[in-house]
């Protein structure tokens, strides 16, 4: 077929010539419907090339976006966290107080560590203590008041109570002066909590060994002597 096209093309260009007639066998109308099909082909082969190309690099486009967003957003709530996050420490021999977002108020003992947010979530009020402090919580019903201590976990919506959580003293006591506050402990050897609840001047002990003492009555004002620079000797002889 294609000596025949060229033999056409060829006497065609040789006008004038009474060989310019194709051969008798050379049926021009099957080699032009040829040639256009042959045309139209390529071109949607390119046309389907270049859609396939265009589809690709949108989808690559699409998808780089997407994880620059995703990174971004990453980075950017990391950035918020780490932004959010306050931290208040207490040398020895001193004592501070923090007054929180809400409007809580702390007392830091010696050596203590209070981690929180400068603000709160919308649906609790979370800090980390390591040492000792005395809290007066606001009340917020719908906000209730979490303080992570160790494997200690105190919560409240509104009232006034002591922890201390030296971790040298390898364990957690919850004291509580005014209103009603919850302590959650881990059971021994398995993944189920415990809850206690405390009213006023009652004090629960949480161990690292996993022992838990009952609640036990006190008079609650004792354990925030240390708010006032006072020192207190518990069974000390005279």
């Amino acid at each position: 077929m294609q000596v025949l096209i060229e033999k056409y093309f060829d006497r065609q260009s040789h006008r004038g010539q009474a060989a310019s007639m194709p051969p008798a066998n050379f049926n021009e109308a099957e080699v032009y419907d040829r040639i256009l099909h042959s045309i139209k082909r390529k071109k949607t082969g390119q046309r389907n090339r270049k859609v396939l190309l265009k589809i690709a690099a949108s989808l690559a486009l699409v998808l780089s976006i997407g994880f620059l967003f995703y990174a971004s957003k990453n980075d950017l709530s990391n950035s918020l966290s780490a932004a959010n996050l306050q931290e208040k420490e207490v040398g020895k021999g001193q004592v501070s107080k923090v007054t929180l977002e809400d409007g809580t108020k702390v007392w830091l003992n010696a050596g203590t560590k209070l981690s929180y947010p400068k603000h709160f979530a919308s649906d609790s009020r979370k800090v980390t203590l390591i040492g000792e402090a005395y809290f007066e919580v606001l009340h917020l019903a719908k906000k209730p008041f979490i303080i992570q201590s160790g494997a200690v976990k105190t919560v409240v919506l509104g009232t006034s109570f002591n922890i201390s959580a030296y971790p040298d003293d390898q364990k957690v006591e919850v004291t509580v002066l005014t209103g009603k506050v919850a302590v959650i402990t881990p059971e021994k050897s398995t993944s189920k909590t415990n809850t206690v609840f405390l009213t006023p001047n009652q004090k629960i002990t949480y161990k690292a060994a996993g022992l838990k003492t009952a609640p036990v009555k006190v008079l609650a004002k004792e354990s925030i002597r240390w708010k006032q620079g006072k020192l207190v000797f518990k069974s000390a002889t005279k």
